[in-house]
């Protein structure tokens, strides 16, 4: 399928005319051009004002095809549309967004202005009389991220960035059944927008993304509730953040992105889990991303319940001579070393020194 092409004449003539004369005294490309083509003359040696006037071309042609409803790119277009955003300083990183019920795609290039993570243990407590502390419960953890994003859309690229965001608030709907290719009814949604987002710190023509606090490598499946675009901005004289299309209309050069929602577990068992091992019974956090959850890096406390055990030389109990100070210790941090011979009992790890210094809780 060959990609879409303008006339070039045609183009700035119906946008600048006066700008044609300047396009055939700069000796740049006439005739039918694709996007690539047109973004392609930026990457040659010109003088600044042929550049400028490229860019111009550049966005009228976007502006164009979206118009006529050819504004979907082609993978070419879209690589070389990516490449030139991100070579504006602002715009270091992209966000990468799948929606998973269609198998599409987009990349948002920009940088991160703030990221929140909040995490909620939920108890059910129970109030009963005569007891001073409730029965509580535990229920579960959920987590709800906030993310800020921001864009900058020059000229040059302004048509692609609107055309992205575009695609990401689209990505906020679900997906209907056409009734003439099944039995089902008009109308009848078959699948809610549960979308994948992840941080990519990599060049697009880097095949390896740098592994990101969002999510790891792979990301994390969110349900998007909140999604807000501020994009016309007051700036400095009351003046906004917008440029002026010649051929009329208006085009934000920033947008701040704020979306938010529950990210799912993917794992069946989040938590800690205990297992056997030869070197003892150890604890580990069972999800796909093991110790690297949630930020795709490598936890920083031991999975065993006593040091020697990483390097097999030490025994299920606690270290010998440790004395009542660390058995106490030891009792306070359940998850990570808990005591053998008190509430797991001798069967999560065999019996204990029957010495006072050694006891699991310090002697009466």
């Amino acid at each position: 399928m060959a990609e879409p092409e303008v006339d070039i004449k045609s183009l700035i003539e119906q946008n600048n005319k006066h700008e044609w004369d300047n396009w055939v005294y700069y000796r740049l490309p006439t005739g039918k051009q694709t996007l690539v083509d047109i973004q392609n003359m930026l990457t040659e040696p010109h003088e600044s004002e042929a550049r400028a006037l490229i860019r111009d071309v550049l966005t009228w042609a976007q502006m164009h095809m979206a118009t006529l409803g050819r504004g979907n790119l082609t993978a070419k277009e879209q690589k070389a549309q990516l490449r030139d955003a991100m070579s504006n300083s602002a715009n270091k990183d992209q966000l990468l967004v799948s929606y998973l019920a269609i198998g599409k795609q987009l990349s948002l290039p920009g940088h991160l202005l703030h990221f929140k993570d909040d995490y909620s243990p939920k108890w059910n407590a129970e109030e009963v009389y005569g007891r001073m502390d409730p029965i509580v419960t535990y229920q579960g953890t959920p987590r709800k991220v906030t993310i800020g994003w921001e864009v900058d859309a020059p000229k040059n690229i302004g048509a692609f960035i609107a055309g992205a965001i575009g695609d990401f608030v689209k990505f906020l709907y679900p997906v209907y059944q056409d009734n003439s290719t099944q039995s089902l009814g008009a109308n009848t949604m078959t699948s809610a927008p549960l979308l994948r987002m992840s941080m990519v710190t990599a060049a697009p023509e880097d095949t390896k993304a740098t592994v990101s606090f969002l999510g790891g490598s792979t990301g994390f499946l969110i349900a998007v509730d909140q999604f807000d675009i501020e994009k016309y901005t007051a700036g400095a004289g009351s003046s906004l953040d917008i440029v002026r299309l010649p051929a009329g209309g208006i085009l934000p050069i920033k947008y701040t992105l704020t979306i938010g929602g529950y990210v799912f577990h993917e794992d069946a068992k989040p938590g800690w889990v205990w297992t056997n091992s030869d070197d003892g019974t150890a604890v580990s956090f069972g999800t796909n991303m093991g110790s690297s959850y949630p930020y795709g890096q490598r936890g920083t406390t031991t999975t065993y319940r006593v040091a020697q055990q990483a390097t097999g030389t030490g025994n299920p109990g606690l270290i010998q001579g440790a004395g009542a100070a660390a058995a106490a210790a030891s009792r306070t941090q359940m998850i990570t070393e808990p005591d053998p011979g008190g509430f797991l009992g001798e069967d999560a790890g065999g019996p204990v020194s029957s010495t006072e210094d050694d006891a699991p809780y310090p002697q009466e």
